[in-house]
């Protein structure tokens, strides 16, 4: 007997309750190169802090905040970096490896919503070797363990 498999939209932001979750949410977003990529995931990450909050501690109006993360804005770039500091974290600039400075980023390029699974899972990878972002890695197994759920419920 076949039943049809529920599913519910999956939500990053449950699972950003940690200022390392966030920072490795983050950080995997703006690795993608793809500015809409990253302007989403800040979204997300101000969702699972609240809004509201967010935006009071970052010195905005709500519906400014709002505007500003829409995927269509072009926020300039000392907001980005208040909603950042109100979020808890903060940009480092550091050398970038060889294969990503020959990477050609295309500004215009669509980019799929939400957060890639396989790309968060080599990220997972990346932070297990590096040893950073634990909470990210936990963010990330529970990701799996759904993933995999779902998929044998489906056969």
């Amino acid at each position: 007997m076949n039943t049809p498999l529920k599913t519910t939209p999956f939500d990053a932001a449950k699972y950003l309750d940690t200022d390392e979750a966030i920072a490795a949410f983050l950080m995997d977003a703006f690795e993608s190169g793809h500015d809409g990529v990253f302007q989403d995931a800040l979204k997300t990450a101000a969702r699972a802090r609240g809004m509201s909050e967010v935006a009071k501690i970052a010195g905005l109006g709500r519906e400014s905040l709002y505007k500003a993360l829409q995927s269509d804005a072009q926020p300039r770039f000392a907001t980005v970096r208040k909603v950042m500091a109100a979020l808890g974290v903060q940009l480092a600039v550091v050398p970038m490896k060889e294969s990503a400075a020959r990477r050609q980023v295309r500004p215009n390029e669509s980019h799929p919503q939400g957060v890639d699974i396989a790309r968060a899972l080599s990220s997972r990878e990346r932070a297990r070797r590096t040893g950073r972002y634990v909470a990210a890695d936990v963010v990330l197994t529970e990701l799996q363990a759904k993933l995999d759920k779902a998929k044998k419920k489906s056969r």
